[in-house]
């Protein structure tokens, strides 16, 4: 059972689901620790700089650190990364970046970037509107058990009143 959030200071960790303590850089040894071991380039421990500086709300530099850690192809940092710059957490909104490490982390088999790529093309937010390219990663994020990629894929095929799937190019 979970502790009472609102008596322990903490919050939910939204991508393990784990109840845990905000670190931060100030407090803790962990941090300076991590932080030490990013700066040698180990992608494991930029991530974790990154989730860990994002909890504390540092949100600036917690995207430097999944930049970097997605620039060494870091599926999870790319679609973090991808989001960050969806939302503008402590970068300036922009969706063309944010497509682009979508498609980075679908290209890498992520298929919650698969999606939002597919749903992205599909409105023509952040790239140019294009339904077979939009039909071709919700195929492959379907594939993988993703149920709004299937129904907004169905949606797209009903539109088109063809089946979509492969889209020639789509992983160029």
């Amino acid at each position: 059972m979970l502790p009472d959030p609102a008596q322990a200071n903490g919050e939910i960790d939204w991508r393990t689901r784990q109840y845990c303590v905000p670190l931060c850089p100030s407090e803790n040894e962990r941090m300076k620790a991590i932080l030490l071991e990013a700066e040698t380039e180990v992608t494991a421990a930029q991530v974790e700089a990154g989730n860990l500086l994002f909890e504390c709300g540092e949100l600036g530099e917690a995207a430097r650190w999944f930049s970097l850690a997605a620039h060494n192809g870091d599926t999870y940092s790319q679609a973090r990364l991808a989001s960050i710059y969806n939302r503008g957490e402590g970068v300036q909104t922009c969706y063309e970046i944010a497509a682009e490490w979508w498609k980075r982390a679908a290209e890498g088999g992520d298929p919650r970037s698969q999606y939002n790529l597919g749903l992205w093309l599909s409105k023509g937010k952040g790239l140019a509107k294009n339904d077979e390219q939009a039909a071709y990663w919700l195929s492959k994020a379907a594939e993988q058990g993703h149920q709004k990629a299937r129904t907004l894929l169905h949606s797209i095929q009903e539109r088109h009143g063809h089946l979509l799937k492969a889209c020639p190019g789509a992983e160029e």
